[in-house]
């Protein structure tokens, strides 16, 4: 979900943090924090918490919450982000290359 705010409105939107990106860091904070670590919610009806926490948790959430409220300059029209939530400059693709390296002629 948080992905999909930082899709629509970009990381610098002023509109950001009227869609819900703010209510989403307070859940995060309020539902998945523990006395140590974070985790994630096995049901969402009593907000019971797992005994885990998930690798993507560091990897994408976080990375993504820190795009979403740091002013960055990253955003969906220059950038894509690939499974762990890494921005990629489009503009640094070469496209021949990547077709030779993919073996596409």
């Amino acid at each position: 979900m948080l992905l999909t705010v930082i899709i629509i409105y970009g990381c610098n939107s002023p509109g950001r943090e009227s869609t819900g990106t703010s209510l989403l860091a307070e859940d995060v904070k309020n539902y998945c924090r523990t006395d140590i670590a974070f985790t994630h919610i096995e049901d969402v009806v009593t907000k019971e918490q797992s005994d885990q926490m998930s690798t993507f948790l560091f990897a994408e959430t976080l990375k993504y919450f820190y795009l979403a409220f740091s002013g960055s300059d990253v955003n969906p029209e220059n950038h894509v982000f690939n499974t762990e939530a890494h921005p990629c400059r489009i503009s640094n693709f070469d496209r021949q290359l990547v077709r030779e390296r993919l073996g596409i002629n």
